[in-house]
């Protein structure tokens, strides 16, 4: 019997660690039986290296077959700190973690494998519950009844328009994103032209010709509310906003004639809202994009159904006995 295919589990830290220790507990907590555990910091003021260093003596097992801690001199961003620990990684599938994010259960590895084996995907995503500072769960997302919206999203184009015309419903996220390493080494890495936003501009570019494997009925992490991915200060701020405007700027316009008509308009209202336009501008083209109110309407309205179902959903999945349960990690 041949040995399972080597998932690579990526943490990124850079001065945050709050939550760090439980990320790390649910890796080694894995029951998936070849995992590559790969934690690159972007050189934090104070990284809590000996920490961590117990943490992996006292709770790997034998399935953790690799383990590597990595250390930037200079801070890279989050991108070319991504593409470091991507491009370091051997494993057949690449799993990312952020820090302050937690495995669900100590199955994770194992659904997403399977997954990935039996449906031949490229790039998987699966849904996530979002947790506050009391370690209690939020909400579900994407919002149950949101994939009523996402189900109709069922070729790459569709995924593709929806979600450069901001229709995409949550339907991706790099937090919850898995790739095939083959797909992702094709695609070229993440770009490196942005500083702290790996996920946007590779679905740009990979939902052209591929499609998502939509996997939400694996719930894949507990989800850090203000996580790693959240802007934290003005700088980081910035640097998210120069990151959007260049993307607004060149990514969404290289297949234009995709799109119709309406669409055209839509894709110009959110270069004139990434853009640092007057008010009368703004104003002016969102009534030009009045007819897709239509769909944010919609949206509201499924968001409203969600409230009341959305807790059901999460007391069920509350339920399992591979559950990663925050409190006791």
């Amino acid at each position: 019997m041949s040995e399972p295919k080597m998932i690579s589990v990526i943490t990124l830290t850079y001065n945050k660690f709050e939550h760090l220790p439980l990320t790390i507990k649910s890796v080694l907590a894995q029951d998936y039986p070849n995992i590559e555990y790969i934690i690159c910091d972007d050189a934090s003021e104070r990284f809590p290296e000996e920490e961590v260093m117990e943490l992996i003596r006292t709770y790997q097992k034998s399935n953790i077959t690799r383990f590597h801690l990595v250390r930037n001199e200079t801070n890279i961003g989050i991108v070319r700190n991504a593409n470091k620990a991507y491009q370091m990684a051997s494993g057949a599938y690449m799993v990312n973690l952020s820090c302050g994010d937690v495995f669900f259960e100590t199955s994770t590895l194992s659904k997403i494998a399977a997954r990935f084996q039996s449906s031949g995907a490229q790039v998987l995503v699966a849904s996530r519950i979002k947790y506050g500072n009391d370690l209690k769960p939020l909400c579900l997302m994407p919002h149950y009844q949101e994939r009523e919206l996402i189900r109709q999203y069922d070729t790459p184009l569709k995924q593709y328009k929806a979600f450069l015309l901001g229709r995409d419903c949550d339907m991706a996220s790099g937090s919850a994103m898995y790739y095939a390493r083959d797909t992702i080494e094709k695609m070229g890495w993440f770009d490196e032209r942005y500083r702290l936003w790996e996920d946007g501009p590779f679905l740009a570019k990979y939902l052209w010709q591929s499609p998502l494997e939509f996997a939400y009925d694996i719930i894949s992490i507990w989800y850090e509310s203000g996580g790693i991915s959240s802007p934290a200060s003005g700088a980081s701020h910035s640097l998210t906003w120069e990151d959007e405007k260049k993307f607004w700027n060149s990514d969404i316009f290289q297949h234009v004639d995709a799109f119709s008509a309406e669409e055209k308009a839509q894709l110009f209202y959110h270069l004139v809202r990434g853009l640092d336009r007057g008010t009368i501008d703004k104003i002016l083209t969102r009534l030009r994009f009045f007819p897709e109110w239509r769909f944010f309407r919609r949206h509201i309205n499924l968001r409203r159904k969600a409230l009341a179902k959305d807790p059901e959903y999460i007391c069920e999945a509350l339920k399992s006995p591979d559950l990663i349960d925050l409190e006791t990690l």
